[in-house]
């Protein structure tokens, strides 16, 4: 009994650390160039970062919620 309630425990506190770990914002991000559909963004980094999306314009303040697909 004591190893089932262990392991209830233990896969949702990995599914957690898995989720923040690969689960990113970048905030504050300015929208560059919009392009039909095409809407590319600068981070404070200067990193450029590309989307698909409709409604944005050039110097828009964007949030980009990223997932980083398990790839290091």
């Amino acid at each position: 009994m004591k190893n089932f309630i262990l392991v209830s425990l233990l896969i949702p506190m990995l599914c957690g650390a898995n989720y923040i770990e690969h689960n990113y914002t970048r905030k504050n991000c300015v929208v560059i160039e919009a392009h039909n559909n095409n809407i590319k963004v600068k981070d404070k980094s200067g990193f450029i970062w590309s989307f698909n999306g409709e409604g944005f314009f050039v110097g828009d303040v964007v949030d980009l919620k990223m997932h980083d697909n398990t790839t290091t």
